[in-house]
């Protein structure tokens, strides 16, 4: 996280390294396993897909401008919202603004 704070605009920094995603994933499949839950490989590929789907929203927000953001069909306005929040994130103020969601406001 500390490289993407140096550089925001680097959009090799925007996603975590894959290799910490596979330690991750591990662990925590390891402790649904430990804690015996009734399909630990169904919760952690339903944890995937909102990984993924968390980076590449992270992902469009660093590669486009909130103007671009906007253009995009149904839902545009909505990330361009997102947008400007976690620049806020960036480049104003790095101990807040940190979610990139609808609920940005509620949690910062």
């Amino acid at each position: 996280h500390g490289i993407h704070h140096v550089a925001p605009t680097d959009l090799w920094h925007v996603f975590s390294p894959i290799h910490e995603l596979g330690i991750q994933v591990f662990f925590v499949w390891l402790v649904f396993n430990i804690l015996q839950f009734s399909d630990p490989n169904a919760l952690c590929a339903g944890l995937l897909i909102n990984y993924i789907r968390y980076d590449s929203i992270h992902y469009l927000i660093h590669a486009y401008t909130p103007a671009d953001i906007s253009k995009i069909p149904l839902f545009g306005n909505y990330l361009k919202k997102c947008s400007v929040h976690h620049r806020q994130h960036h480049f104003s103020n790095p101990r807040k603004h940190f979610t990139i969601s609808f609920i940005s406001s509620i949690l910062d």
